[in-house]
C-alpha cells in the first residue's frame, strides 16, 4: 500500500510544473485511494464478535450485524461463503429461522475434501462451545 502511494506521489510530483491541474487530480485520486485502504485496514482490525446481554454484534470488514439476544440462537462450526474458490471453515452464528451469519475473524482455509471439512469441524467446535457458553451466560440461561 505504501509503495503504491509513494509511486503515485512520485508520478504526480513529476507533473507539478507541466500540468498543475493534472497534479491536483492525481493527488485527489491517490489521497482517496489511501483513505479507502486505511478505512479497510481499520475495519479488518476491528473485525470480530461481541456478546452482551443486549445481543450479539458481529463485525466484518464490509458489514456489521447487530442481532438481538432473542434472535441469536447458537454458534455452530460450518463452511463460510467467501466468493472465491477457497473453502473457508469457521464459526457461524445461527439466528432464528436457521439463518447463518459468518464471523469473519474466526475462520480458516480448509481443503475441500471430506477430511479437510472434518478437520475444520474438529478445529472450530471447541471455539463454538465457548462462544455458546458466553451467549448462554449473557442471556441468563444455564450453560
Amino acid at each position: 500500500m505504501l509503495f503504491g502511494l509513494g509511486l503515485g506521489l512520485g508520478v504526480a510530483g513529476s507533473m507539478v510544473e507541466k500540468e498543475p491541474l493534472a497534479y491536483l487530480v492525481c493527488m485527489a485520486m491517490f489521497g482517496g485511494l489511501a483513505f479507502l485502504c486505511a478505512r479497510a485496514a481499520i475495519r479488518m482490525l476491528r473485525a470480530g464478535v461481541r456478546i452482551s446481554p443486549e445481543g450479539v454484534v458481529v463485525r466484518g470488514p464490509l458489514r456489521t450485524w447487530s442481532i438481538g439476544r432473542t434472535d441469536a440462537v447458537r454458534f455452530v462450526p460450518g463452511e463460510q461463503e467467501n466468493g472465491l474458490l477457497l473453502c473457508t471453515y469457521g464459526a457461524l452464528l445461527e439466528r432464528g429461522g436457521g439463518r447463518l451469519v459468518p464471523i469473519w475473524g474466526l475462520r480458516s482455509i480448509q481443503p475441500t475434501t471430506e477430511e479437510g471439512l472434518e478437520e475444520g469441524r474438529t478445529r472450530w467446535q471447541p471455539v463454538c462451545d465457548q462462544l455458546n457458553d458466553l451467549l448462554s451466560a449473557n442471556k441468563g440461561e444455564a450453560p
